[in-house]
């Protein structure tokens, strides 16, 4: 039996230490789980569940044939929150750890094991090969949520997030583009992105409304980010620094104006946003309403005093962790994209058709993709059904 791979599921655990994280509430669990103790090449990852002491993780983990296993110590889990400023971002805060030891998971079953710091680890082992991977396409699954996208508070559901390279990001695509603030430090604490969906009113020029037509990206994934604020226009949010560095219970980049601003949201079902100078910030709550006034600028071609550029633009501006999003790559991004433009509308490059390009190139390099996992697209900003087409290497 000991040459049968095994899977194991139904994750969930009990016990888990409560963090005081403010505003953001209490700890956001994630399981690491190891073939060998403290062995990181084997390691594999759940997802963050949030604010919660009592976590379900939905992900199956599947091992191989391990050689010599039986009955012994493996696997080994450790429950870690999933950010915190002081520490590196791939080493979040270690919160419990433990090994089974003495049971053969090759029999199968239910199991619960006891970890450090009287916390618990519940799982079902199936003697099982590996789930296949996913028979979705990126792409598909891309378009489908742009074509679905409406104003709404869950980010999965409200469309598609667009990060433009700009002035912030790697002037050298073969060196680390998808690293945020590589050309500016004190700007990659955060990173942005226009949400874009099929249902929004459309741009004078009847395209999709972005930052630039000319610049390529990343598309960021809703479900491996952490939203900080959003803005219905571009409100030049790369002045809103935080010192030190990154979130804090005093000052979040990109939203707060300086630490221990204490009034820069915006209060939903008002019209202060109309007259705030500098401007408010919506909440990740309120991204609702932030969509809905976004829709009010466009349909009456607004330029309140706070919009940046009187460019008939009319892009909305997402501030997500940069800490976050660094911490879950590859999983943060779920493809790059560049547009079939001349790069007539690139200010902070040019990071355009070519620069996308070898930004994929680097990317899947480095983190051992493939086209399938991480896909190269086109976007047509005049397509308002299947905006994006795979125009990844064979």
């Amino acid at each position: 039996m000991y040459g049968v791979p095994i899977c194991i599921g139904d994750l969930s655990a009990t016990g888990v230490a409560g963090r005081n994280e403010g505003k953001f509430g209490t700890t956001d669990p994630m399981l690491w789980v190891f073939e060998r103790r403290g062995d990181y090449d084997t390691m594999q990852k759940t997802g963050v569940q949030m604010d919660t002491l009592t976590p379900r993780w939905t992900e199956t983990i599947c091992f191989g044939a391990i050689s010599g296993a039986g009955i012994g110590d493996w696997p080994c889990f450790e429950i870690r929150d999933d950010y915190d400023p002081n520490l590196p971002p791939d080493r979040p805060p270690l919160l419990h750890a433990g090994c089974v030891s003495g049971e053969n998971l090759y029999m199968g079953g239910q199991y619960t094991i006891g970890l450090s710091n009287s916390a618990h680890v519940s799982f079902t082992v199936s003697q099982q090969s590996p789930a296949p991977p996913p028979t979705d396409i990126v792409v598909d699954r891309i378009n489908d949520r742009f074509r679905h996208g409406a104003i709404t508070n869950d980010l999965e559901a409200a469309g598609v997030l667009l990060h433009q390279f700009d002035a912030m990001d790697d002037d050298r695509p073969e060196n680390k583009p998808w690293m945020p603030g590589m050309q500016h430090e004190d700007t990659g604490d955060r990173i942005s992105a226009a949400l874009v969906n099929a249902h929004m009113l459309r741009e004078p020029s009847n395209n999709i409304p972005v930052y630039s037509f000319s610049l390529a990206g990343i598309i960021l994934n809703p479900a491996a980010n952490r939203l900080l604020c959003a803005y219905p226009w571009d409100v030049g949010s790369l002045s809103r620094h935080c010192w030190p560095r990154g979130v804090s219970e005093k000052c979040i980049p990109g939203c707060s104006r300086f630490v221990g601003d204490g009034d820069q949201w915006c209060k939903a079902g008002t019209e202060e946003w109309k007259f705030r100078d500098p401007a408010c910030a919506w909440r990740p709550d309120d991204l609702r309403e932030m969509m809905r006034v976004r829709e009010e600028v466009r349909a009456n071609n607004l330029r309140p005093p706070q919009k940046m550029w009187n460019d008939n633009k009319y892009y909305s501006e997402l501030i997500f962790d940069a800490a976050f999003y660094t911490q879950h790559l590859p999983h943060s991004i779920e493809a790059v994209f560049y547009l079939d433009d001349d790069c007539g509308d690139a200010f902070d490059g040019p990071k355009c058709r070519e620069y996308g390009i070898a930004a994929h190139r680097a990317i899947v390099s480095h983190f051992g993709l493939d086209a399938k996992a991480m896909p190269l697209l086109k976007l047509d900003l005049w397509n308002w059904q299947a905006p994006f087409s795979d125009v990844s290497p064979v």
